[in-house]
Order: structure tokens, then C-alpha cells, then sequence
């Protein structure tokens, strides 16, 4: 897949702590945005305008009194509401939790009403206020009494509840005069001379400070690695700068422990500051720890931060707004991130993290449940880019207790309603900005148990552009406006958060079922279901198109390309007698044949046809390299653009191909290789086996998919054009690894190019040189223990997700000798082989022989580099000398006189360049 995963898509998680009590605590975990925002996931939409007020019915009205009783704070004041034969035990525990004398206004709103056999059932949301501070809550009401009769209650249940709400406000009596105040955390110093503060303040204690003064920020990340970024941006290892206003947000026992309280004198209130500061408040904010609450109330509603949470909103005037975050629930807990460009400064674990969790971390580590099985059913309108649908999600549970599930959904999308198999209808809270839905459980489930969610859903969404996948278009080239424009087509996959997941990616069976109008075609991840598609025609609606997939081998993520496709080819690959046959030890499946299909725009399709043999031709060789193919069925989505590009769900490519007269041009890119069409194809291809036949368990690992990919298709290269062309594209690669390795090092994943803003870099180093790194370790190792190294590796690892110390492990297994210092220098570090070397001959006639000297420095490299012998001919002699010490000396026979010895002529070894 061509291009970084998105900053806040997917990589950090961002749920809110559970309960045993199976409530959503005052414990929110701070995002890449470092802003955990909530609201209400509406039950009928909540986007939409309310309708103006209609007197109460006769439910209405019952739930008006119990609201009255709520908020008098009376205890027994249900009795009279209570019907003869009402469930005593619930009414008490109602009353015991919820009617207390502290409550100062009650609102409810009803979201739901269903007929039982004796009455109705009731579903309420209620904010229930006590001063400053208020709980939130969904009961369900069973009531019974004659259809022309006042209805009584016979049973008040707590469905789930978020306690620790506060309606934060700057404390308008008090300001601060600031004397040398520094506020600190770890990496961080804010220091501020001279200045006014006002504080808002909850039990006493300060938990949000807004300081208006001219101070300078100092931030010093610990990592070198990040002390590298920081050095791209601004010339030196620490980010310096000022501002003019500053925002905090604390737990108040930790407030001392943040910020210098002696610099704080009380002073006189001066009303202009006062509005200065409120507005500073207004803007900051609903950015972090804000609780919308939608109809039930327009204060502004907050969580409070956690225990060793710290979070500062600096408007800058060089930078624009940073955002510092110390997140203690995250496996990388401190994000400096600017909200201006919207892209990460710095991403780590602090040293507190790092010492309980060790440099290198799993995502699903973080995970409370896996997803078992995914059921999408989504109809799609392209000329409104609008998803209506459900998707039930089965889970079994990972945590010892688990009393809320977090869940990706994209944010433009409203939740209608969320209905559990075990538990009913449950209360989702909306997680804005961060695309992130928290469903709290009535009842807190134990490791083990298995649930099943169905989330209903709808709203306009704009598609995932496979162009921001694809190389980097240049400047639009001087010439005429294109005659041809490329057949519109939609993608929705793993950026785009259109069905309700896990928070991270996690391998699940899955299927898709999508409904189109009439002439337009989707190709999704799953093998197309038999008859598939269906025509379906509902009342006096236009007929729709049904497609119907099915993965019955475990997938990451779901992905579907829309468009006005045509049906293409079809073929079956049998793919010998390589495949070992039945079940590997796991139990999941090998397959001996894979069923090819194509869908194309109608201008394309000629060019398919061609596209769909060659396919046939690289499932083979990769299926001959790896014994294996992950899928039973594959198909080639071709759509047109300006801009070549690709993406591979499991199951399916969608290739992206440019028409006659596009205005771009992508030669200088890390991903144009002269004399290889082929190449986006066989990338795509490849992700079949590393993206999705083996994940990576978190982003810094994302180079075990583009990395992988990109050395498979050049090895097709190697196989289908020989020596010539793979020799041209390593050349191609190295180059561009070489010029890029200063900005970062392969393990830092999607980060890389956001200093510059230029996402080549990202091709650069985690494709190009990812894959260099692999040819590399080839020449290292030799031909055969890399292949079984590779196999190895993939075998052990087949639809888990894996890291760079299982690749380790595997080569090691192999090669029978150690690899560490190989990848800590060529996948953790971005440095490059500082090398010299001298030669001389020795020896007369058949014992003749150049001798050379390589020395590395201080900092040695495991380093395979050729050595070419130009005889006066012309012609090279070429010789493969394995650096592994920081002197080395080798001796290569010759005959006859010697031209000159060159060193890496073909660029198949990572060397600073000659100065």
C-alpha cells in the first residue's frame, strides 16, 4: 500500500478506562491529538434539528414525574409512581444511587419506547446535575397499566452510567500575578516572566490554569531518535520558542507537582484580563477532556485528567499550536503534536513507560477484546458519498474485566444505535475528532466471555483517495488541459473507518454486503458469495445492486472499491506441488489454487487483460518463493486517474492507472522505475502475503509490509526481466535510501517526512530502504538461508502480526550466526557506514592479487559490499566482501594488468558517499 497511515489513524487507541462496576470512569487516555472529546452517540440521529416540544403523552408524563422525584432528592417519592406488583429491589436500588439530596437539576430525555405483553419498556437518558459536578446515565423503565390509563412503574434498571463530570469554568473572583512561573513535565519546560493567571478549579484543588504572559517553551526529547526530528525542524535537538498565552490541564492533586505555585500571587481581578483569559478558556477548552452531551445540555461538560496525566495547548507564532501530552494509558505516552499542520513532532514511551514496558511494544498488547468475526451490511450513494448501515462485531474478551469496548468509527458518521446479543440496547459514547465510539457495558465481562455488537450508522463520508497512496505527483506539466477524464471511483478501507472495528487492526473472519444503484459495481475484501450480485428493489425506490463477500480466512481490515466497472477475465492458478496440502499447525488453511478475477473501467479493460496474465504469472512466483498463497481468490480492481497508485486489502488490489495526457509527472519519486511497468502491480500483489498473510504489530513495524513488498517486486523484476533491470531498480532504491537516511530511521514508520512535509521520504526510507535492508541481509547471509529465513519467518507468523525481532530470529535460525548488531544499525539507527578503504597488488602472475582494506571507524556495520576488478579490457570481475569487523582485508586473485579496482558499483550496499 503506497503512503503513511494516517496521524490519528489508528496507531495509538484512545478508550476510556472501565469499571468494574461496568461504568465509564472519570479515566479518559489522551490520543495523538491529546484531546479525549465525547458526546452522546445519538439514538435517532442527533445531528438532526429537534422537532419543537409536543405535550406529554401518558409515558411522557410518567417520566416527568419520575424526573421531579429524581431532582426533589426525596427518598420513598417512587412509591405512589410504583405499580402493586413492581420489583421493590429495583425501585430501592434506584433510589439509593440516584435520589439524593446533593442533586440539584435533573434532565431526561426518552430515546427509545417498545410494547411488552403487559405494557411498555422505556429507554432514558439523564444528566443529573449536583452543583458543578453531574453523572450521566441510560435507564430502562418497564411500565403496565390500561391503554387509557396512567401507567405505573414495576421495574427502573441502570443500563450503564459515566460518573466524574464537571462543569469547569475559570474562577472569575481570583487572579494570579506571575513571577517566573515555570510549568513542567517530563521533556518540557514553560517559562513565563511576567504575566496573569486565572485557574478553574474542581474540589478544591486547580485542574486548568490559563497563564496570558510572553514565555518560551523549551522541549528536549529524551530519544535520540526524536531529538533527530526535532533537529529536522528547527536546526537543533531542542524545539525553543515562544508564546503569549498558555493553557494547562492537570489532576489537581498534581497541580504542585506541575507547576511552580510560589511564582502564583494573588492579586486584584482586572476585568480585561478576565475576558482575555475567558476567551483563551473558550477556545482550549472543548479540545481536551470536553463531554458533549447534545440535547441534554449546552454547558460545556468535562472529564477530569487522570493520575500522571498532563496536557499543555501552546499557541505558538513560529510553530502554530502544540499540543504536549503525557498520556499515561498509551504504550508511547508523550505526543508533542501541532494542531496547525495536524501531523506528530514527537511520539514516545517516557521513562516511567519504558521501564515497565521495554523499548519495543505490541499493539494488540493494548487491546481489551479481539474481534472474532465482522457482519458489514452498508448501502453507499456515490454522488452523496453517503454510508447507511450496520456492522455487528463479535468479540471475545481479552481483559480480566472489561466493562466498556472502545471502537474506530469514523466521525462524520452518526451512531443511530448500538444493540448487544446479551444485553440489549447499551449507551455509545461518541468520541469526536479521534473517530472513536466507547460502548459501556451494563455488566463488566470476564476473560473469556464473547459478546456481539450491532452498530447502526449513517452520514456522508469522503472516500480514501488511493492517489495519497500512490507516488508523489510532481508539478502539473505545462501542457493542454487533458482531453480524457478519469472514471470517478470511491474507496473506502483502512483510513477511512467506514464500518465499526476494533482500535486496532485485528484478524477476523468477515463479511461484506454492499448496496449500490443500478450501474455501478463494487470488488471488496471476501470471495464474491454465489449469485452475488442481486438486483433489489424496495417499495417504489429505484432497484439497487447487492454485492456480497465472504472472508472466511481471517482479514486486518475490510476494504471496498466502488465504480462503473464491467466484468473482466477470470482464471484459476494451480500453484503446484509447493503447497503443502490441509491445515498448517494452527489450523488455518492452505490453498493449491487461487481464483483470479478482474473488474475494470470499460476504457480499461484491454489493458486488464494484459494486467490479469501478469498477475496469474507473480501470484505464482511469489505462491513458489513463499509455499503459500493467504487467499483462495483474488481480484484486480483497475480504475483510472492522473496518478498511478495502488492499495491491497487482503483479498483484492485496486489499482490505480493514469490515462493518455495526464498533467503530472512522478519521475522524481522513490517509486518510478524506468523499464518496469509492472512495478505498482507487483507491490500491490505482494501485500497479499506481507500486510495481510503477516501483519505488523504496531506502525514502527510498518516496513514488514512496504519493505517486504517492494523487495518481492523486485525480485518479479529479477525473475521476469533478469539482471539488467533488477540491478537497475536496487541502483534506483539504494540512491534514494542514501539521500534519505538522514531524516529518520526505518522504524519510525509513517513519521517520516512530516518535518519536511514531503512524503517521498516515507517511500524513501521505509519502502526503499526497507528493501534494501532485505538485499542487504541476502548477500549477507546467502541466496539459500534467506529464502528459508523468509520462510521461515512467514510460516511462523501466518495472519499474526509480527516485529522486527521475530524477522531477527528467524534469519538467525537460518544463517547460524548472530544478527542483532545488523538490524539495530540498519532498521533502529539512521546512520550509514562511514567507509575508506586502500589497495594494492601483490604477487607476479598466477599468484597475483589485489588486496584490499576496508575500515569502518569506531562504528562498525555488518556489510556486504561488492568489489569490482576492471581488467584493461573492460570487463569487471566482481567479488561480494562481507564487512563484519571494522577492518577487513580481503585478497582477490587476478590475472593480467588491472584498470582500476571500483568499490559498490552496483549500489547494492547503503554507504555514505564519497565527499
Amino acid at each position: 500500500m503506497w503512503g503513511g497511515c494516517r496521524d490519528s489513524g489508528g496507531f495509538h487507541r484512545c478508550p476510556a478506562s472501565r469499571s468494574r462496576r461496568g461504568s465509564v470512569r472519570a479515566r479518559p487516555a489522551l490520543c495523538l491529538l491529546a484531546a479525549f472529546i465525547v458526546s452522546i452517540a445519538a439514538s435517532a440521529g442527533r445531528a438532526a434539528a429537534q422537532p419543537p416540544a409536543k405535550p406529554p403523552d401518558r409515558i411522557g408524563a410518567v417520566i416527568e414525574r419520575i424526573q421531579r422525584v429524581v431532582e426533589a432528592g426525596t427518598q420513598g417519592a417512587l412509591a405512589p409512581l410504583a405499580a402493586l406488583n413492581a420489583d421493590t429491589n429495583s425501585l430501592t436500588a434506584f433510589e439509593n444511587r440516584w435520589v439524593t439530596t446533593a442533586t440539584s437539576k435533573v434532565t431526561m430525555l426518552e430515546r427509545d419506547r417498545a410494547a411488552t405483553t403487559t405494557g411498555d419498556r422505556v429507554l432514558v437518558e439523564a444528566l443529573v446535575e449536583a452543583g458543578m459536578s453531574g453523572r450521566l446515565a441510560t435507564w430502562l423503565i418497564d411500565l403496565e397499566g390500561p391503554p387509557d390509563g396512567e401507567p405505573k412503574v414495576t421495574r427502573i434498571s441502570t443500563v450503564s452510567s459515566v460518573e466524574g463530570l464537571f462543569r469547569l469554568s475559570l474562577d472569575p473572583t481570583r487572579q494570579y500575578t506571575v513571577t517566573n512561573l515555570h510549568v513542567t513535565a517530563e521533556d518540557l519546560d514553560l517559562f513565563i516572566p511576567h504575566g496573569a493567571a486565572f485557574a478553574a478549579t474542581v474540589g478544591g484543588g486547580t485542574t486548568a490554569l490559563v497563564v496570558m504572559g510572553r514565555g518560551e517553551m523549551t522541549f528536549r526529547p529524551a530519544p535520540e531518535t526524536e531529538r533527530g526530528q526535532i533537529k529536522l525542524l528547527t536546526g537543533s535537538d531542542a524545539l525553543r520558542t515562544s508564546f503569549d498565552t498558555l493553557f494547562i490541564r492537570v489532576p489537581a492533586r498534581e497541580f504542585e507537582s506541575h507547576v511552580t505555585t510560589a511564582a502564583l500571587a494573588p492579586a486584584s481581578v482586572d476585568q480585561s484580563a478576565l475576558r482575555s483569559a475567558q476567551n483563551v478558556f473558550n477556545a482550549q477548552i472543548g479540545r481536551s477532556y470536553s463531554v458533549d452531551l447534545g440535547d441534554l445540555a449546552t454547558e460545556a461538560w468535562s472529564l477530569l485528567p487522570t493520575t500522571s496525566d498532563f496536557l499543555a495547548e501552546i499557541p505558538t507564532r513560529r510553530f502554530g499550536t502544540l499540543t504536549y501530552a503525557h498520556a499515561t494509558s498509551q504504550p508511547e505516552d508523550i505526543t508533542l503534536f501541532n494542531r496547525t499542520e495536524r501531523h506528530n513532532l514527537a511520539v514516545y514511551a517516557s521513562k516511567a513507560r519504558l521501564a515497565t514496558q521495554g523499548p519495543f511494544y505490541n499493539e494488540e498488547d493494548e487491546m481489551d477484546y479481539d474481534v472474532l468475526d465482522y457482519n458489514v451490511d452498508v448501502q453507499f450513494s456515490p454522488e452523496r458519498l453517503w454510508i447507511e448501515g450496520h456492522g455487528r462485531l463479535k468479540l471475545r474478551v481479552r481483559a480480566y474485566a472489561l466493562g466498556s469496548v472502545t471502537l474506530r468509527l469514523a466521525g462524520g458518521l452518526h451512531v443511530r444505535s448500538v444493540v448487544s446479543d446479551r444485553f440489549g440496547r447499551v449507551l455509545p459514547l461518541r468520541v469526536r475528532n479521534q473517530d472513536t465510539l466507547v460502548v459501556n457495558l451494563p455488566t463488566p465481562l470476564s476473560r473469556g466471555e464473547e459478546i456481539a455488537l450491532t452498530v447502526a450508522y449513517g452520514g456522508r463520508l469522503e472516500p480514501q483517495h488511493v492517489e495519497r497512496e500512490a507516488i508523489g505527483a510532481g508539478q502539473a506539466l505545462p501542457r493542454e488541459e487533458a482531453v480524457l477524464q478519469p472514471e470517478p471511483s470511491w474507496i473506502y478501507s483502512n483510513q477511512a473507518y467506514w464500518y465499526p472495528q476494533g482500535t486496532f487492526t485485528d484478524y477476523a473472519t468477515a463479511q461484506v454486503r454492499m448496496s449500490l444503484p443500478r450501474g455501478f459495481a463494487a470488488v471488496c475484501t471476501g470471495e464474491p458469495a454465489g449469485g452475488s450480485p442481486l438486483t433489489i428493489k424496495t417499495g417504489n425506490a429505484e432497484p439497487r445492486m447487492v454485492y456480497v463477500f465472504a472472508a472466511s480466512q481471517p482479514v486486518r481490515y475490510l476494504g471496498c472499491l466502488v465504480s462503473r466497472f464491467v466484468p473482466g477475465d477470470t482464471q484459476e492458478i494451480s500453484l503446484g506441488n509447493e503447497i503443502p496440502p490441509g491445515p498448517d499447525a494452527r489450523g488455518v488453511p492452505h490453498y493449491g489454487t487461487v481464483k483470479l478475477r478482474s473488474m475494470t473501467n470499460v476504457r480499461q479493460r484491454p489493458r486488464t487483460r494484459e494486467m490479469l496474465d501478469r498477475a496469474t504469472d507473480i501470484i505464482s512466483f511469489y505462491a513458489g518463493l513463499l509455499h503459500d498463497a493467504p487467499y483462495p481468490s483474488f481480484t484486480l480492481g483497475v480504475v483510472e486517474s492522473e496518478v498511478p497508485g495502488g492499495h491491497s486489502p487482503a483479498y483484492f488490489a485496486a489499482l490505480q492507472m493514469p490515462l493518455p495526457g495526464s498533467r503530472f509527472g512522478w519521475r522524481d519519486d522513490p517509486a518510478s522505475f524506468e523499464n518496469y511497468p509492472e512495478f505498482f502491480l507487483a507491490h500491490e500483489v505482494a501485500h497479499q502475503w506481507w500486510g495481510h498473510g503477516i501483519g505488523w504489530r504496531n506502525y514502527h513495524e510498518q516496513w514488514l509490509s512496504e519493505g517486504f513488498a517492494q523487495y518481492f517486486a523486485a525480485l518479479y523484476a529479477e525473475h521476469l526481466r533478469g539482471p539488467d533491470v533488477f540491478g537497475g531498480i536496487i541502483r534506483t532504491m539504494s540512491r534514494w535510501a542514501v539521500t534519505t537516511s538522514d531524516q529518520g530511521p526505518v522504524y519510525l514508520g509513517y513519521r517520516l517526512g512530516h518535518m519536511r512535509g514531503d512524503t517521498r521520504i516515507l517511500r524513501a526510507v521505509v519502502y526503499n530502504k526497507g528493501a534494501m535492508v532485505l538485499h542487504m541481509l541476502r548477500r549477507l547471509v546467502g541466496d539459500d538461508a534467506f529464502f528459508k529465513g523468509i520462510r521461515r519467518f512467514y510460516d511462523e507468523n501466518r495472519f499474526q502480526k509480527a516485529g522486527t525481532d521475530g524477522l531477527r530470529l528467524a534469519f538467525e535460525a537460518e544463517a547460524e550466526r548472530p544478527l542483532s548488531r545488523f538490524f539495530e544499525r540498519w532498521i533502529y539507527g539512521s546512520d550509514l557506514p562511514a567507509l575508506t578503504w586502500t589497495t594494492r597488488t601483490e604477487g607476479t602472475g598466477e599468484n597475483q592479487a589485489v588486496v584490499i582494506r576496508f575500515d569502518q571507524g569506531a562504528r562498525v556495520f555488518d556489510l556486504p559490499i561488492t568489489v569490482s576488478v576492471q581488467s584493461m579490457d573492460g570487463s569487471f570481475k566482481d567479488i561480494v566482501v562481507k564487512l563484519t569487523e571494522q577492518v577487513v582485508e580481503e585478497r582477490i586473485p587476478v590475472t593480467g594488468k588491472i584498470r582500476a579496482v571500483r568499490v559498490n558499483r552496483d549500489r547494492a550496499a547503503l554507504i555514505r558517499d564519497p565527499d
